[in-house]
């Protein structure tokens, strides 16, 4: 695109140059007067046609492109909202833990902004005090000790279940607008010691899928016409270096026509990086062609879960697991 820049300018100008020449050796002369007065309306016509494209430039730019909602979505908006926030909310923003919802982990615009990370320092920079999610598959839950701000993003807004839950036990404290007018960035802040109930029971016994992550429950929603929503709560012991990349979830389950159901479910909506020493997070699942268990009453089911390591493939074994059933 670069290259034809030079003609698309230069180009022009210069065979415009040269027909006003060839005109004008071919015209009869004119009385000096005549030529001045050419020369004056010549020169006020470039003018005119100069300061017209600079004017509707002017007004595109500021006026139309620029304050659009398309250009704030083109250019990352609601990140740019989440890094302004923080900076104009230090007191509310550096004693607490911060979760921020976006549909790209680690984004770009907000590692530049707010960490200052550079492209060297990208994959390596780390903030104790952030912490990434999806709002559409996973809500980390309050950080003990210390106040929790959830900045969730237009892009990446919260589940209906998540919001609801989240609702129940923190304030919305602001809402930064796009220039549409709909919400860019809701802001969210828990207080210490807030604990946001996600409607399933923690088990009696963990059940460790790695060294930093158990799985505390699990619960099997069945409802008519519509498929079977499997959601789970976690505990974390902390961040998992080793294993950055991240797992893939698969879940075996038995179902009523006698055979086994399996599949992969994602799990990267909350990733190990982000992992709180001794916190919890909820994460949700549509058991895509899961027909539902054979018993149809409300005695728990019992499958299996797995986790296996996006770095190497390796699993971390099949556990176990009582699925309580929610009809």
């Amino acid at each position: 695109m670069l290259g034809v820049i030079p003609g698309v300018y230069f180009f022009p100008a210069i065979g415009l140059a040269a027909a006003l020449g060839w005109l004008a050796r071919r015209s009869p002369s004119l009385p000096a007067a005549a030529r001045r007065a050419g020369r004056a309306a010549g020169i006020a016509l470039l003018c005119a046609a100069l300061l017209l494209h600079a004017g509707l430039t002017w007004r595109d730019y500021f006026h139309v492109w620029g304050p659009s909602q398309a250009t704030f979505d083109a250019f990352e908006g609601d990140m740019a909202a989440a890094w302004r926030w923080l900076a104009d909310h230090p007191d509310v923003s550096r004693p607490a833990h911060v979760y921020l919802s976006s549909d790209i982990y680690r984004h770009p615009t907000f590692m530049l902004l707010h960490e200052r990370a550079t492209v060297q320092t990208y994959f390596t920079h780390t903030n104790p005090q952030l912490s990434w999610f999806d709002g559409r598959a996973a809500l980390p839950l309050p950080a003990g000790g210390q106040p929790t701000l959830y900045l969730v993003s237009s892009a990446a807004p919260l589940a209906p279940r998540a919001d609801g839950w989240l609702r129940a036990a923190a304030a919305e404290i602001d809402t930064v607008a796009g220039p549409d007018g709909a919400p860019a960035l809701r802001v969210f802040r828990a207080q210490p010691g807030a604990r946001i109930e996600p409607g399933v029971a923690a088990g009696a016994e963990l059940i460790a899928l790695t060294a930093q992550l158990d799985l505390s429950a699990a619960q099997l929603a069945l409802a008519d016409g519509a498929e079977p929503e499997l959601t789970l709560l976690w505990r974390t012991r902390g961040p998992d270096p080793a294993d950055w990349p991240g797992y893939r979830l698969e879940a075996a389950l038995p179902a009523r026509d006698g055979t086994v159901w399996a599949d992969e479910l994602p799990f990267e909506a909350f990733r190990p990086l982000e992992w709180t020493p001794d916190a919890a997070f909820v994460t949700w699942h549509t058991l895509h062609g899961y027909a539902g268990p054979a018993a149809s009453g409300a005695a728990p089911v019992q499958g299996e879960l797995r986790l296996v390591r996006l770095s190497d493939g390796g699993p971390e074994g099949w556990r176990t697991v009582a699925f309580s059933v929610n009809h």
